[in-house]
This record gives structure tokens, C-alpha cells and sequence, in this order.
């Protein structure tokens, strides 16, 4: 599933990817179904094929119900095509099945964010954020979802965190100054 995940996102055309991956299925040109399915899902959606995609992710998470993989796909494309709502659905049913995947924990806090829920989102955020997990996506995170709380000197603090995660110190210095004056 990487490996595909990978080929489609590094070709140049999603257009020629969603083509490789629909002769492969049509002709029966692959190892295993559910990879070609996943990886012509994943060409839909790079190639903005919403509804194709949509029907092809359907079809994998009532056949594979636990497979993380789907559900993240599904999650990316609903919110790739805007529709957050569903995005969330999928990104939640993902990290309900792996709590511990960061691209479903990260999934789940975005969609939070984006349906205006900063609450559940700082919070997730907290429980999952021990300090062996904290990257700098966890620290802008936070902030957006400080900013949205009302939080502005925690934000700030945040975003410190953020920028001395990357070696931007006075970056990181800047926004201490401005969560002091707060």
C-alpha cells in the first residue's frame, strides 16, 4: 500500500497514474486487487476525480472495514474535495481503529479544526502529544487550535515551540516575546 501510495503521488500526471492503475484492473495486471483498487482510488482523487474516487474508496472500506489505509484515503479525498464533514467521519473511524497512527490522529485533529471543534482538538492534541510524539505539526496545530479558543499567549507559546522544533530560534524568541506581552 506505501509503495502505491508512493508511485501515485510522485507521478508527474494523476491522469496517466488513474490510466495505469484502471488498464491494470481492467486486464487483471496485478499482484493484489485491493492494492490496484487503492492506488486507482488514489489516482482519482490527485487527478480531482471526486466521485469516481468516492465510490472506489466506498467499495474498499466495506470490503477491508479495518484497514486504516482506506479510511485515511477517504478522509483525504472528501477533504480534497471540501466536503469536511465526511472528511472527519473518516479521519474519526481511523483513529478509533489505530489511536496511535499519526497520519489518523493528525487526520482527526484537522477535521476537528476545520468543523470549528478546537476543544476536541486541543484535547486529542493533549492526550496524544507525549513528548516523544511532538513534531513540529503538532505544535502549529495546537496554536491553530489555541487561536481558535482564544488562547492568544498559549498560541504564542506554540508556536515557540513550532519554529525551535524547526532551528528557527528567533522565530521561536519572536513569538515568546509576543506570548510576554499578551
Amino acid at each position: 500500500l506505501v509503495k502505491t501510495k508512493l508511485l501515485v503521488r510522485s507521478t508527474q500526471d494523476p491522469v496517466q497514474a488513474r490510466n495505469h492503475f484502471e488498464a491494470a484492473l481492467r486486464n487483471g495486471a496485478y499482484l493484489q486487487e485491493e492494492v490496484a483498487r487503492y492506488g486507482y482510488a488514489l489516482a482519482l482523487t490527485e487527478s480531482g476525480a471526486f466521485e469516481k474516487g468516492r465510490i472506489e474508496l466506498q467499495k474498499l472500506t466495506a470490503d477491508y472495514p479495518t484497514l486504516v489505509s482506506f479510511h485515511i484515503a477517504a478522509g483525504q479525498l472528501e477533504h480534497r474535495a471540501v466536503d469536511f464533514e465526511r472528511s472527519l467521519d473518516h479521519f474519526e473511524r481511523a483513529f478509533e481503529l489505530e489511536p496511535e497512527n499519526r497520519a489518523a490522529v493528525y487526520g482527526y485533529i484537522n477535521g476537528l479544526l476545520l468543523v470549528d471543534r478546537p476543544d476536541e482538538a486541543k484535547k486529542l492534541l493533549r492526550s496524544y502529544g507525549l513528548s516523544d510524539r511532538r513534531d513540529p505539526k503538532f505544535y502549529k496545530m495546537l496554536a491553530e487550535a489555541e487561536i481558535k479558543l482564544g488562547e492568544k499567549a498559549n498560541s504564542h507559546h506554540s508556536l515557540a515551540e513550532y519554529y525551535l522544533s524547526l532551528g528557527e530560534v528567533p522565530h521561536a524568541a519572536e513569538q515568546l516575546r509576543l506570548a510576554r506581552a499578551t
